[in-house]
């Protein structure tokens, strides 16, 4: 294989501006006073854990890129489940602005996007797509990206479900690639070489002789629904998708252990 780089493309999803465990941006995090609160409160330190996120975001994002893709929830919305407890601001508009602060430090040639899940982004209106406007980008429901130079075709979207068990994780994956090929064979759409997709918030990646799937981590940290009724691992990062001269494809996923920005700590009797 040669060393020589052809492609190379940033993958970003996920990242619930506007929540207090989404990706923000210095301007935007809590206050010094109510985070005296929260930890007197034992919900945690928050600061803490919006520097720390954002600074590994931030560090791992340093590269030129060929594309920067952007799979979805960008914006965390109203927060109408949790009668917005845990927003930092529930104006989508300062979400929106939020997002651009996020992503406008990536040096990346073209930049696209899809559309999150309803509940975050606007049943009535798609808030991402000023995102995109500010970002100079694209958007659209799915992504498809065909590389000319290699003929290799690449299709992102945002949803994908997930199993609550962890060793059935792979069906969700697999299905798809079946669903696929059932549209090649009943509508003669081709099948895509990569798929990507987002949702799930934890990073998993299949691969075959011709084939590579892959669920993209989240930019967000902790959430009360997580914490209360999910057991299942998150994965917060990025992925660097590398498409190499003689047209391999690799994923690599950039991904920061969440053992230092736990907000149970146990209580000591």
């Amino acid at each position: 294989m040669s060393d020589l780089l052809f492609k190379k493309y940033l993958i970003c999803s996920d990242s619930q501006c506007g929540h207090m465990g989404g990706l923000t941006p210095p301007a935007w995090r809590v206050s010094e006073e109510r985070n005296e609160e929260l930890i007197a409160k034992g919900h945690g330190d928050w600061r803490t854990i919006e520097q720390v996120a954002f600074d590994f975001f931030q560090e791992n994002t340093q590269g030129q890129y060929d594309g920067l893709c952007l799979l979805g929830d960008l914006i965390d919305g109203k927060g109408y489940y949790s009668g917005a407890r845990e927003c930092l601001t529930a104006d989508r508009d300062e979400q929106v602005d939020m997002a651009e602060a996020c992503f406008k430090h990536i040096r990346a040639k073209e930049i696209a996007g899809c559309y999150g899940t309803c509940y975050h982004v606007g049943a009535s209106e798609r808030w991402e797509s000023q995102v995109l406007g500010k970002l100079g980008g694209s958007i659209r429901n799915v992504i498809e990206i065909h590389i000319k130079d290699f003929d290799i075709l690449m299709r992102f979207r945002h949803h994908i479900g997930r199993t609550s068990t962890p060793t059935g994780g792979d069906i969700m994956l697999r299905k798809m690639m079946l669903n696929e090929l059932m549209w090649e064979r009943d509508h003669d759409i081709r099948p895509a070489d990569v798929y990507g997709f987002a949702h799930a918030h934890y990073f998993r990646c299949l691969k075959d002789a011709t084939w590579t799937v892959f669920i993209n981590p989240s930019l967000q940290t902790w959430t009360e629904f997580g914490s209360t009724r999910c057991s299942g691992v998150i994965h917060f990062g990025v992925v660097e998708l590398t498409i190499w001269e003689d047209g391999k494809i690799d994923i690599n996923p950039k991904l920061m252990k969440l053992n230092t920005i736990t907000t149970n700590k146990p209580l000591e009797w």
